[in-house]
């Protein structure tokens, strides 16, 4: 028998995209899902002929003491919300997310120099993440954009303030896709302005990194780094130029 509460709620259920929560009756949230529908979605599980996952939390739906939901604007926001709800309130059927191997992520590393990869994994080391990606395309498509337009480093080598942990650069370095923090060659001030631009980029905030970067170029120009600063005028030129593309979508 469905309990007089869920009833109430399954009849307002609204025909839109979204994330439903099932709460047990302490209050506990024991259960995050998806829908494209949630009307549709949530009403099946108390439905003789519920979908074909329903089976997979039947012990879960027998302890939904109330249900909550949030209608998002796509499946693609359903997608990540759900994500990021399931990792914040850890519920004890989503085994698949709450492993960490649900969505990629991008993150930035602790430590003098970070480094920024791809990973599924959220280590509670001090890292920052970004994320949850909804592919790996999504995610690769982020980390091309990050790496044309900032300079960072990948690679694992231990490097300490003041020391060089190698004889010769890698290719990145090369390309000028990272600044040498191996080589001695950058401070740990300026390489985590850099990182500092990067994430404020990573949160949607290309205004800030723009005035942050372009407070950097000044200063760059005022030591005679002419190198350093021509190549933070071009980020700054490819981040505002991103900027006008996005405008002239969202005006379309």
């Amino acid at each position: 028998m469905v309990p007089e509460a869920i009833s109430a709620a399954l009849k307002v259920l609204p025909d839109a995209p979204g994330v439903y929560l099932f709460s047990d009756s302490d209050g506990k949230i024991i259960y995050v899902g998806k829908a494209s529908r949630l009307t549709q979605r949530v009403r099946s599980y108390w439905h003789a002929n519920s979908t074909p996952g329903a089976h997979r939390i039947r012990d879960a739906i027998d302890q939904v003491a109330s249900l909550e939901w949030t209608v998002t604007d796509s499946v693609k926001e359903a997608l990540l919300l759900e994500a990021t709800l399931i990792r914040k309130h850890l519920p004890r059927y989503n085994v698949r997310l709450r492993d960490d191997r649900g969505y990629p992520y991008i993150r930035v590393t602790p430590g003098p120099y970070p480094r920024v990869e791809r990973t599924r994994r959220i280590v509670r080391d001090g890292s920052r993440y970004f994320g949850p990606y909804v592919s790996p395309g999504s995610v690769n498509t982020a980390m091309s954009a990050i790496r044309r337009l900032f300079a960072f480093r990948t690679c694992e080598i231990a490097i300490a303030p003041g020391e060089q942990a190698l004889q010769r650069p890698c290719l990145l370095f090369h390309l000028k896709r990272c600044q040498g923090p191996c080589l001695g060659n950058v401070t740990v001030e300026e390489y985590n302005a850099e990182i500092a631009s990067l994430e404020l980029f990573l949160s949607g905030r290309s205004s800030r990194a723009i005035s942050a970067l372009k407070a950097r170029m000044d200063a760059a120009s005022e030591r005679e780094a002419f190198e350093d600063a021509a190549r933070i005028r071009d980020t700054v030129l490819a981040l505002e130029r991103s900027e006008e593309h996005t405008s002239e979508l969202q005006s379309h």
